[in-house]
């Protein structure tokens, strides 16, 4: 069995980030990580009552390197 995470990079995504979730969960997907980039919203809050693991980077480093901390949590936890 292959096991996928799906990473979502997230700052101040509040408005659209449980509906992302949603339909990642409606196909199927079943292990979902938002990287919490320092959002001053309710995103990590949000993702976590989505069903989401949710990491909180400690300060803001943009989407491509919170994608990085996604993509390296993937593989320390053995994801494909």
């Amino acid at each position: 069995m292959v096991r996928q995470l799906v990473v979502i990079p997230a700052y101040n995504e509040a408005s659209t980030l449980q509906k992302i979730i949603k339909s990642l969960y409606d196909y199927d997907y079943k292990d979902i990580l938002v990287v919490n980039d320092q959002s001053t919203d309710r995103t990590a809050e949000l993702a976590l009552s989505s069903g989401a693991k949710v990491l909180t980077l400690p300060y803001n480093v943009g989407a491509w390197k919170a994608t990085q901390t996604g993509l390296r949590y993937a593989h320390a936890k053995k994801y494909q």
